[in-house]
């Protein structure tokens, strides 16, 4: 019997010692393994935190960097938008300061008469010429000048005055055709504008300039007219009477007016441009000095966009 009970006092303490053994290597080994986990879990934790704090930083940044440069693109765009406008506005005013200074003559221009209106005036860029001969009041362009006005880089503006009555559309029709056919004898090219000489004494209706200038648009030349341009003149009178009738005659005559008169100037001492012409109309050329003592010249300004309808 105490055989039996040593025996079993062996074995529950071996048990005891087994058990013992167990929990301090295993249960406790668990703890502090799982201690360490949860330490490595808090780091990790602690990373991802920081790593979270500092991406939202990044963003704020980002976003902030992204917010100046959108202000500053504002900026430029509003920048880029004024100088823009800046220059737009310039433009405009360069169109409306970049005029020509030019003459028109009844005299046939040697080399004397030339240097007598350089000498004297200036350099015209513009010189104003009849097609052929009227008898008593204008000589007609010479091959000569023709070769003058080409070598010296001078448009020349074709005059047709070959009439004294400017009144009747078949009136008008006949005179087109002649300017016609004399812009083509001097060889003149597709695109030129030959200009009706309309003088203050001529009589004129509104038929007149309808049957000008459909005939000069139905060719190779464009349809111009030269006069008195003054808010109350015949010519003012039945150019807008052709206006309203045919909607063309405005929109694609080039006006010469005569109107306002300042007097004969050098080129040096031009006026600014301030031409009497109907409302809307291509008002491009201003004839603002008439018959200057020297040189048997009258002064005139043109706007630039002239330059595409000259010879």
């Amino acid at each position: 019997m105490f055989g039996l009970t040593k025996q079993f006092w062996i074995i529950l303490v071996t048990f005891f010692i087994a058990g013992l053994a167990f929990y301090i290597f295993v249960v406790q080994n668990y703890q502090l393994v799982d201690a360490k986990r949860l330490d490595q879990l808090e780091q990790i934790e602690k990373q991802y935190s920081d790593a979270y704090e500092q991406s939202n930083d990044r963003e704020d940044n980002d976003q902030s960097d992204s917010n100046e440069q959108n202000n500053d693109q504002e900026g430029n765009d509003d920048q880029s938008s004024d100088e823009q406008d800046n220059t737009m506005d310039t433009s405009e005013n360069q169109n409306e300061d970049n005029l020509l200074w030019g003459v028109d003559s009844v005299s046939i221009t040697t080399e004397e008469f030339y240097d007598c209106v350089t000498t004297n005036f200036g350099q015209p860029t513009v010189w104003a010429r009849y097609l052929m001969d009227k008898e008593n009041v204008s000589n007609g362009l010479t091959e000569q000048e023709i070769e003058l006005f080409k070598d010296e880089g001078i448009y020349i503006l074709p005059i047709y005055n070959h009439f004294e009555d400017a009144t009747g559309y078949e009136n008008g029709v006949a005179q087109a055709e002649q300017a016609i056919d004399y812009a083509s004898q001097y060889g003149i090219p597709e695109g030129v504008a030959l200009f009706a000489d309309i003088e203050p004494s001529y009589p004129v209706t509104s038929d007149f300039i309808i049957g000008w200038h459909e005939t000069i648009m139905a060719s190779k030349y464009e349809s111009g007219i030269y006069g008195v341009f003054s808010d109350d003149s015949d010519l003012t009178a039945a150019f807008n009477a052709a206006a309203e009738n045919n909607a063309q005659v405005l929109e694609q005559t080039i006006i010469w007016s005569n109107q306002p008169q300042i007097g004969i100037t050098t080129e040096e001492n031009a006026p600014e441009y301030q031409v009497n012409a109907p409302e809307s109309s291509r008002d491009w050329a201003w004839q603002y000095g008439l018959e200057a003592d020297v040189c048997n010249i009258d002064t005139n300004l043109f706007r630039s966009d002239i330059v595409e309808y000259l010879w």
